[in-house]
């Protein structure tokens, strides 16, 4: 039969790739799977990420801005952290998204 992975499996194996691997496979995944079927709701693709927590690049590259303009938003209240950990700042997907569709708003 050959090598099956469960979701779960193969999800770890891609978190481990190398970032440029990833964009890599989901650029061909795009390419070939959504084409076909365009109907996908946001929480059918991203619902997984729900719990997840974002580092400050991350999130700096999740909302399209540099590191310093992510560390006014926090400075300024628009965008406070879930966990800070020593110097480390972690973030909902949930503000991020919602921050992200109101800079999109304006």
């Amino acid at each position: 039969m050959g090598n099956t992975n469960t979701a779960d499996e193969l999800f770890e194996k891609i978190k481990g790739m190398h970032e440029k691997e990833r964009l890599k496979l989901f650029a061909l995944i795009l390419n070939r799977a959504f084409k076909e079927q365009d109907n996908y709701s946001y929480s059918e693709v991203f619902g997984h990420l729900k719990a997840d927590l974002f580092s400050a690049r991350d999130a700096a590259k999740y909302l399209e801005i540099s590191i310093p303009t992510l560390r006014r938003l926090v400075q300024s209240n628009k965008l406070l952290p879930q966990h800070t950990i020593g110097r480390t700042q972690l973030f909902k997907v949930e503000d991020l998204r919602i921050l992200k569709h109101l800079k999109s708003v304006k």
